[in-house]
């Protein structure tokens, strides 16, 4: 299951309904692209993207990139490349 990690870390400075709203705007974005997200958290997040019924691509991730660096003032994100998520879970 070809995906990759997605890590957002929200400073003490960011309200919980702004970290709330991050995840919530993720998970649309995800689902209207035909992608899908398992993990979780809490001031730190850690996502498993793939793609559903395939393999997830990156356009994928340039895409979630450059979605995630239009909100910097509310997390710092980290995107690994796409690997095979059946090695990390």
């Amino acid at each position: 299951m070809l995906g990759f990690m997605f890590t957002a870390r929200f400073d003490d400075s960011v309200a919980e309904a702004d970290a709330d709203r991050f995840i919530d705007e993720l998970i649309r974005l995800l689902e209207a692209n035909g992608l899908m997200a398992g993990g979780g958290g809490d001031r730190t997040i850690e996502f498993a993207i793939n793609r559903e019924g395939g393999p997830a691509t990156d356009a994928d991730r340039e895409m979630i990139l450059q979605w995630a660096s239009q909100r910097r003032h509310v997390a710092a994100v980290e995107m690994s490349d796409l690997v095979d998520l059946n090695e990390i879970r």
